[in-house]
């Protein structure tokens, strides 16, 4: 698979294989906070982007700065269905027994958190819903009545 490498001190762009990828360069994924003087590469879909200063915040994937790339995922996928064993396996974590892992994830204090947010949100916007269709249903009410006080007076 080819993708584009674009240095951020230099404006040239070249194709080059994820497999010619050096192990120094893979060591450089980490995404924490930390400031690194050296570039940092992070990749999106077809590109791999080096920049010199990286954080968590500039990373448009991951939402929450505070776990990493594949709990993130446990976190969207577990907000489907509830099912914690396979929302490990459709987060990407290769295992035998995802149950363990579950396990260790939903007593994480970081996890529970991004969980509680989540479910915090979905709350609000199912909030929101149900007073939009509240108010739907009274318009159209409204409007029905009106119809029938309109063929009355004809």
């Amino acid at each position: 698979m080819n993708s584009f490498l674009i240095r951020a001190n230099n404006p040239t762009v070249a194709i080059c294989s994820s497999q010619r990828l050096t192990k120094t360069s893979l060591i450089h994924l980490r995404r924490d906070r930390t400031k690194y003087p050296h570039p940092i590469i992070y990749y999106l879909p077809l590109l791999i982007f080096i920049r010199a200063q990286f954080h968590i915040e500039d990373y448009p994937d991951n939402a929450s700065p505070n776990l990493t790339f594949k709990q993130q995922r446990f976190v969207e996928k577990y907000q489907m269905d509830g099912n914690g064993s396979q929302a490990i396996l459709r987060a990407g974590y290769k295992t035998k027994h995802p149950a363990e892992i579950t396990y260790g994830f939903l007593r994480h204090p970081k996890v529970q958190h991004s969980l509680q947010s989540a479910q915090n949100a979905r709350r609000r916007q199912l909030q929101i819903r149900a007073v939009t269709a509240d108010l739907k249903e009274k318009a159209l009410k409204v409007s029905a009545y009106q119809t029938v006080l309109k063929a009355l007076t004809i």
